[in-house]
């Protein structure tokens, strides 16, 4: 009775502590730079990426994360697993981008590692995801070829970002090429209108985030804007960043439009029919934040209304999600329209996607027989003759008829006796006409052969042809 007691009371003990661990303790806030933005296959020299928290150290927290880039996981570096543990009792953790030397004149290639949020479920598991959020390595490729185009980003304003008008925008951008390093031009641009060049900038922070290359816009009106950097070397060799979308509201006076963009599928997928693709996009309106309509199209046909999606996530979340079923083969333009309280709509940038021919998986692809009867009629005992010996007789009929008017009927009679035979005279008819009778239906028979590819007909098909219709052929 002691012993239990002590068990149980050990079990609640226990419970209670776990109950009390999980009330108070506060989620760390974990963040990714680059330590070493720069990696090369010359040498193998690594790169390193370092995640760190803030907060309690207490306890171990494995901190997952997405690998993306213009670099392959395994293929232009060797793997990584999408996971690092902060050890208790440490702030930070590092993880190295080893490169793998390869033959291939690639240029330089990155690899971006983002936090992503936690799988696991218990009570010390969890983190919240602190900017910056993400990190770029730079691979340098040591094969001979030609000049390296730098790298750029645009790294303010964000995509999304709502401003009010009369707006001053700062625009940065980080830049670096293999070559030249730093020295680089950098021009910002709204749609395909020049901003002007932007001012380089020596900070110190993580990359890719400094150094940069400032520009100041200012008295922007109100309106959609795609803004982008592009970078240039010293042998004019130049990249673009990834468009970035904001919208310029004209005040509390006025309703301001939604902004919204498609997150999944990206443009240029591939996918193979049949398929279940998930559309999600992004939208936030500065009025009704994320109360807003969010319906999918291809090209002008909608596909339905999105589903809020309330997850926690780094970026492009909260967010809206519709499943398009049973997607048949081919090319698709897909958008996103949000339409805020009092009406006002935006369009997501067009995603193009390819959906290919169904491809089966092992063991499905079951080929597909056909038969057919070359011969379907079949009767019982031998009267199909040879097509040779029908044909014989048929020349030797239309010889006699042409020698001897007079006689023909005698020697028809004859010449038919030698095809028929006294033994087929129960099938060929009666005595007296038997032999005739047989004969007219196998010739009617041999012409059936010719024409519907070897039917071996009977006496019983005179009515189709006998010899009278026969003749006349």
């Amino acid at each position: 009775m002691k012993k239990s007691f002590a068990f149980l009371l050990a079990v609640l003990v226990g419970a209670f502590s776990h109950l009390l661990l999980a009330q108070g303790t506060v989620e760390p806030t974990v963040i990714i730079y680059a330590t070493d933005a720069h990696a090369s296959e010359a040498g193998s020299d690594p790169g390193t990426f370092t995640v760190s928290r803030t907060g309690s150290t207490n306890f171990t927290v494995i901190v997952f994360y997405n690998l993306s880039g213009t670099a392959s996981n395994g293929v232009d570096y060797e793997h990584l697993g999408g996971s690092v543990q902060i050890p208790a009792g440490e702030l930070a953790v590092s993880f190295s981008v080893k490169p793998i030397d390869d033959a291939l004149v690639e240029g330089d290639e990155t690899v971006v590692a983002e936090i992503i949020p936690s799988s696991l479920d218990c009570a010390t598991c969890g983190y919240t995801i602190g900017m910056p959020s993400n990190a770029v390595v730079v691979i340098v490729d040591n094969d001979t070829g030609t000049n390296h185009p730098p790298f750029v980003r645009l790294n303010s304003p964000q995509e999304g970002d709502v401003f009010t008008a009369p707006a001053t925008i700062d625009l940065r951008a980080y830049a670096q090429d293999i070559e030249d390093g730093y020295n680089l031009q950098v021009e910002f641009f709204q749609g395909t209108n020049s901003l002007g060049f932007g001012t380089f900038v020596p900070t110190l922070c993580p990359s890719p985030y400094c150094p940069f290359f400032a520009l100041t816009w200012s008295n922007v009106p109100p309106g959609n804007y795609i803004l982008t950097a592009r970078a240039t070397d010293s042998q004019g060799s130049s990249s673009n960043s990834t468009p970035v979308h904001i919208y310029v509201h004209g005040g509390t006076s006025s309703n301001s439009p939604p902004t919204v963009r498609m997150v999944s599928p990206s443009d240029g997928d591939i996918f193979t029919a049949p398929t279940n693709l998930q559309l999600v996009a992004f939208a936030q309106d500065p009025e009704d934040k994320y109360f807003v309509q969010v319906e999918f199209f291809e090209g002008t046909n909608s596909l339905g209304a999105g589903t809020f999606n309330g997850t926690r996530c780094a970026t492009d979340c909260p967010n809206y999600i519709l499943t398009w079923s049973n997607v048949p083969p081919g090319d698709y333009v897909l958008s996103a329209k949000a339409t805020d309280s009092l009406g006002a709509t935006t369009r997501s940038a067009p995603v193009r996607i390819s959906v290919t021919g169904t491809n089966l998986p092992p063991g499905t692809n079951t080929p597909v027989v056909t038969i057919v009867a070359s011969d379907p009629i079949a009767v019982e005992g031998s009267f199909c003759l040879s097509e040779q010996l029908v044909v014989d007789h048929f020349l030797e009929r239309k010889r006699l008829e042409r020698s001897s008017r007079d006689r023909g009927p005698e020697l028809l009679r004859l010449a038919d006796q030698q095809l028929c035979g006294h033994e087929h005279r129960d099938v060929c008819g009666a005595p007296e006409r038997a032999d005739q009778f047989r004969a007219d239906d196998l010739l009617c028979d041999w012409r059936h052969r010719f024409e519907w590819g070897g039917l071996c007909r009977l006496a019983w098909q005179r009515h189709h042809c006998g010899w009278a219709s026969f003749r006349s052929h």
